[in-house]
């Protein structure tokens, strides 16, 4: 009886964690274009049949490829939630060079997201990053958890993912210091443009924004894929929230 007991413990455990091991997730989505950021949000997402523009419709959670043994959520299937609710479409039926559906690999080769086709004539590519790393995987294979960054990103090879850092909250006409690392390494990058401004040799900018409101700001430099967006709140001094540095300068 207690061998039996013990038996149907484990069963039920496994069955439980099966059943939320596909549990929706939070990650980010960013979707960079050749020439501007195509989408960036926040999703929920899990693994599910996902539906690209071709109607290639396949499962898309993990098991693809026997990656995990049971479903989870994934980079793919992120993406197609992005883009219903970001109103853009992917995996575009127009390429004749691939089909958007690879059986040996069980998985999708991406070749169009928004209005940015795949083009292996000049070597343009889409590339899939998880929290900066060079996906490994097929994006129905590679799976997320809560809070990751999923970027795809379009370019001649997989370069690296420009990372921005600053303070998000300043005070207007002020110089404040911005910072442009590799994503993956936290190496500072060089020649990098923030706002018109080139970075040192340490991956540093000062930058003063002249009016007050939230601003966007990124990171770009030739050869790597632009930064994620950092949002600044431009203050005036009489908004700082400390009441003492309010009385202090009356």
């Amino acid at each position: 009886m207690i061998f039996s007991a013990l038996n149907a413990f484990f069963l039920f455990s496994c069955v439980a964690s099966a059943l939320s091991a596909n549990t929706p997730v939070y990650v980010n989505v960013r979707v960079e274009g050749d020439t501007s950021t195509l989408y960036d949000g926040n999703v929920l997402t899990k693994g599910h049949v996902v539906h690209p523009i071709s109607g290639d419709n396949h499962h898309c959670d993990g098991t693809n490829n026997r990656a995990h043994p049971i479903p989870v959520p994934v980079a793919t299937a992120a993406l197609d939630d992005a883009a219903m609710t970001g109103n853009f479409t992917w995996n575009g039926p127009t390429q004749s060079f691939a089909r958007t559906w690879t059986p040996s690999l069980d998985d999708y080769f991406m070749t169009q997201i928004a209005s940015v086709p795949a083009s292996p004539t000049s070597l343009q590519n889409w590339f899939l990053y998880l929290n900066y790393h060079p996906a490994q995987v097929g994006g129905c294979q590679l799976k997320v958890n809560e809070g990751d960054k999923v970027l795809w990103a379009f370019g001649p090879s997989a370069p690296i993912a420009l990372h921005l850092d600053g303070p998000k909250e300043v005070v207007v006409k002020s110089w404040n210091m911005f910072h442009v690392t590799d994503g993956l390494n936290g190496h500072p990058i060089a020649g990098a443009s923030v706002e018109g401004n080139r970075t040192d040799g340490n991956g540093d900018v000062w930058l003063k924004f002249s009016d007050i409101g939230m601003k966007s700001i990124k990171a770009e430099n030739y050869g790597s894929i632009r930064s994620n967006a950092l949002q600044v709140n431009v203050i005036s001094e009489l908004s700082m929230s400390d009441p003492e540095d309010q009385t202090a300068l009356q």
